[in-house]
């Protein structure tokens, strides 16, 4: 799970939740892992992924900063738009 930072909105309208899952189906096809379910809230998501050879960590990187830098260059914003470290329990 990762939250907006302020409680604000991660995902304005529904380009942008496709924008989203463009970019989470990209880093599954060059990655290994399984995905499972996905839940995209206005300000937070939840995924369920079952890891291979690349470490979560690694995994939530690319997908935060894959979609952070597109939505920020569509939206026309700058900064952060994920607050701290995603949260990752079993």
């Amino acid at each position: 799970m990762a939250r907006g930072v302020d409680g604000r909105e991660t995902f304005v309208d529904h380009r942008d939740r496709q924008l989203f899952l463009a970019t989470l189906v990209k880093l599954k096809q060059e990655n290994s892992f399984t995905l499972f379910a996905y839940c995209l809230m206005g300000n937070h998501f939840h995924l369920a992924i079952k890891v291979g050879a690349i470490p979560l960590r690694a995994v939530m990187q690319r997908l935060l900063t894959g979609y952070v830098l597109r939505f920020n260059a569509r939206q026309q914003r700058t900064g952060h738009l994920f607050q701290a470290r995603h949260k990752a329990n079993l």
